[in-house]
């Protein structure tokens, strides 16, 4: 594309291709809420992650990962993995920061939300350090992933889609003692974008979870005008 470059244009170009196969296909409900990649086996998920590709379109995104993982204070060497990475957003500017000796890994039931994530990861020379896996959430425990793996495990606007429990149960499993769960949702108040209120999952709905999986909430965050977040600590 002549005078666009870097990761902008490559964005910009994903929201055209993504734009017009929405337009193409009228089925593909922007309404049941961009969530970031098909993460199990449920009908009403959209085909491509619209909230992100709306973000990245704007001149000054309302959420930027790169910032996102500052605030964290993501180290050099640690281990992130993000349940329903889509297209990996997340994963790239996490990948810069944990370094060559890190880990990063985007689970997704999506083949070619993985396959972005692949072509990305080889175009900034990051794939010894990202990792993809293809995984229904809602079946079980991800036998590529070990027990107790990562620092931080992600989970942005996908609770809604699936049976919560399991998923955030999964994020247990694969987060250290120790580690963080970090969970991104919408808010419930009606918002510009994102899904109908209705298709949103509470903030106690998630704390009751967490309580019912004896996780202790560590902190709440807010990670854009749209979102709310939560640090979910697993104790030893």
């Amino acid at each position: 594309m002549p005078g666009c470059g870097g990761l902008h244009c490559y964005f910009s170009f994903l929201t055209l291709r993504f734009t017009l196969s929405a337009v193409a296909y009228p089925s593909i409900a922007l309404a049941k809420g961009g969530y970031s990649g098909k993460v199990c086996s449920r009908k009403f998920v959209t085909t491509c992650p619209v909230w992100y590709l709306i973000n990245m379109a704007q001149p000054e995104p309302f959420l930027r990962p790169d910032q996102f993982w500052t605030d964290r204070e993501l180290r050099a060497n640690q281990t992130v993995i993000h349940l329903g990475c889509g297209p990996g957003f997340f994963l790239l500017p996490a990948a810069r920061v944990v370094g060559p000796h890190g880990h990063i890994i985007g689970v997704d039931i999506r083949e070619d939300m993985l396959r972005e994530v692949e072509g990305q990861a080889r175009r900034e020379g990051l794939s010894d350090i990202i990792q993809t896996i293809r995984s229904d959430l809602e079946a079980g425990p991800t036998k590529a992933i070990k027990s107790h793996s990562a620092d931080w495990t992600l989970l942005v606007n996908i609770l809604p889609q699936a049976d919560p429990k399991k998923i955030i149960r999964e994020a247990k499993r694969v987060t250290k003692p120790g580690g963080i769960i970090i969970t991104v949702e919408w808010l419930l108040s009606q918002t510009t974008i994102g899904p109908p209120v209705a298709n949103r999952i509470t903030r106690s709905e998630i704390l009751s979870i967490i309580d019912e999986l004896k996780l202790k909430l560590y902190k709440t965050f807010s990670p854009s005008p749209y979102h709310y977040g939560l640090l979910i600590k697993v104790e030893n």
